[in-house]
């Protein structure tokens, strides 16, 4: 079966912004798609990329319903008894079993929709970080994430400001997905955060080829992306001591792998841990402490460093 590939579409993620104030940008979330206005808009040419045929109002002879139906996606899943495939009205009536004709159905987009459902293609929303990589907008901008921090590293000024911006604009927000979008952006201020300090405790290398200065860019940048604990143990090999401590790090992997699920109350937010698959729930208050904690510890292990 030919599955979807998102890679064979010209696909273009929306970007996410708030909305700025006094004529200021707004803030970016980053990038998302939204599948079903996806479909929609795409359908023919799904239809056509799945080699799908349905031939809406028509008038069939037994042989081109037949064709109909012996479609792999008909074949393969109970579409036909579903939809009433199997109880189309004769159109005409006759002992001459080549003259048999049968009415086909009118467009239905419930049995559309299950069709892309069988191919695999997406449908709902998603968002920054359940986008592959390609589509990230922030994967976009930071394709090669050690050069970028080398030259725009984030520093413990700017870092402090934009997380107090990010608190004030929590509390002046009462849009649910709102608060919980930046608040994921927080904790990806702090991983630029860290790995600005990382890259600026590697020495440049100038007496090296092209060839193996790309290979190095490539190395550092993988372990930028990799995990949070491949990034500490990165950490630690530059600076032999620990990473400060991120304790918002389930929290961070839940709002990126699904934002909606997670809940707030009041001043807590409630989210499932990935790992543990155990439900927790964290204080706002404390998180936003938490976050300029790790700022004056990094700070401090950078200076105790030098």
């Amino acid at each position: 079966m030919s599955k979807f590939d998102y890679k064979d579409f010209d696909l273009e993620p929306y970007i996410g912004i708030e909305e700025g104030s006094r004529g200021n940008d707004g803030m970016i979330y980053g990038n998302y798609i939204e599948w079903d206005r996806f479909r929609d808009e795409n359908r023919d040419e799904l239809m056509n990329y799945f080699d799908v045929s349905l031939p809406w109002g028509e008038e069939l002879t037994l042989f081109e319903y037949f064709e109909v139906i012996k479609q792999e996606v008909f074949e393969d899943t109970t579409l036909i008894e579903d939809y009433g495939f199997d109880e189309l009205e004769f159109s005409s009536q006759t002992n001459v079993l080549s003259g048999i004709t049968l009415q086909f159905i009118e467009e239905d987009d419930d049995i559309i929709s299950a069709i892309f459902d069988y191919y695999g293609v997406p449908s709902g929303t998603d968002y920054e970080y359940e986008l592959p990589e390609e589509l990230q907008y922030w994967h976009s901008m930071l394709e090669d994430d050690y050069q970028y921090y080398r030259r725009y590293p984030l520093e413990f000024n700017d870092y402090n400001q934009t997380i107090d911006e990010i608190k004030i604009k929590m509390q002046d927000t009462q849009d649910e997905l709102t608060k919980k979008a930046l608040l994921l952006s927080s904790f990806i201020i702090s991983e630029s955060l860290l790995k600005s300090m990382i890259v600026r405790m590697i020495p440049v290398e100038s007496h090296i080829s092209p060839f193996n200065s790309k290979l190095l860019d490539d190395t550092i940048s993988k372990k930028l992306r990799g995990s949070v604990d491949e990034r500490n143990k990165f950490f630690k090999s530059l600076f032999g001591s620990n990473a400060p401590n991120q304790d918002w790090t389930a929290l961070r992997n839940s709002l990126a792998h699904d934002i909606e699920e997670s809940r707030l109350n009041n001043d807590d937010i409630t989210y499932t841990n990935m790992k543990s698959g155990r439900g927790e729930t964290k204080n706002i208050n404390n998180l936003f402490t938490a976050l300029k904690t790790f700022s004056s510890k990094l700070e401090q292990t950078i200076n105790n460093h030098n």
